[in-house]
């Protein structure tokens, strides 16, 4: 398969995305059911029909299966045998109802995370995955399925072992590929050329295909001093970066940076696609709420109305 490129959080411009050249559309999948298992809820069917437009639109997609929490029936404790047999058989429900317009799975999101496995443990989102990746393959045998992590942790690296293990005969379901995230110079130090010892090491530990499902860096923000960054407190409450690349975070430096790690991404063999986070800047952190926060607000290709950025043309000239 040949290098494919995507971006997250797709909104109503598909002639825009389409004109830059963007081949995959990645966005979160509901919780299928409510009140009972194969009772499809309603959010699950504006989905399908968002997801239908896609598909007619040329792009294909990468679904992200539900998160542990807010489903709307009745699932035993989290955690417990039935909380996975559910989860199970809502994977399988959404990859089969979907076969046709969704490609590509990532089970859940950056599980080694609290923020997003909770009320999991570690050891829990570990089994959660395994059924959601089995659910998936039972619904849509022929689909990309995989996970992904935060960066390179030593919790991302246990669950990857225990996901990934050397004797394939101890997994409940063949993984097609391995999914990560990196933020090099917004959420940790570093910039493009970090891409290619954790690239390496990557695929020395698990030997599967690479999707980069989340990558990307912020066009506004001003930086932490060093007094602050040993302050302790997050960007979020000082509302700066404690890392930068070259020379800040610009719409500028944004765009040279695309340019640069999607150059790396591409010329890498074992790296099957990248998906920039994300297609359009937000008006508020979603993490915080606030406006003036750039922890989530300027990560876009494009403006809060879709106006391209300089981010866009260089997606467009690279990818288009």
């Amino acid at each position: 398969m040949e290098f494919f490129a995507g971006v997250c959080h797709p909104r109503e411009r598909l002639d825009l995305m389409k004109e830059a050249g963007v081949q995959w559309l990645r966005a979160d999948a509901p919780f299928p059911f409510e009140k009972e298992t194969g009772n499809p809820s309603k959010s699950f069917k504006n989905y399908a029909e968002k997801i239908s437009q896609w598909s007619k639109a040329g792009f294909k997609v990468m679904g992200i299966t539900p998160y542990p929490r807010g489903w709307k029936l009745e699932a035993g404790k989290p955690g417990s045998q039935d909380f996975l047999e559910i989860y199970e058989e809502a994977c399988r429900y959404l990859a089969s109802e979907l076969k046709d317009t969704v490609q590509g799975w990532q089970i859940s999101n950056e599980l080694n995370l609290e923020m997003f496995r909770r009320p999991l443990t570690e050891a829990q989102a570990i089994e959660y995955a395994k059924y959601g990746g089995s659910g998936v393959k039972k619904g849509s045998p022929s689909a990309l399925v995989g996970v992904n992590m935060a960066g390179f942790s030593d919790s991302a690296l246990r669950m990857y072992a225990k996901l990934y293990p050397e004797d394939d005969k101890k997994e409940q379901v063949e993984f097609n590929y391995v999914g990560t995230d990196g933020y090099f110079g917004s959420w940790s130090s570093g910039g493009p050329d970090s891409w290619h010892e954790k690239l390496k090491i990557l695929y020395e530990k698990i030997r599967k295909p690479i999707i980069i499902q989340e990558f990307g860096y912020a066009s506004a923000g001003e930086v932490m001093t060093p007094e602050e960054r040993n302050s302790g407190k997050s960007p979020h409450e000082l509302k700066k970066w404690a890392y930068d690349w070259r020379d800040g975070h610009t719409p500028e430096v944004q765009a040279e940076y695309l340019g640069e790690t999607y150059k790396i991404f591409k010329e890498t063999p074992t790296v099957l696609g990248a998906i920039w986070y994300c297609w359009a800047d937000q008006d508020r952190c979603w993490n915080c709420g606030a406006v003036d926060c750039p922890c989530e607000t300027a990560w876009g290709l494009v403006d809060i109305d879709e106006n391209p950025k300089p981010a866009y043309y260089v997606y467009k000239h690279i990818l288009g």
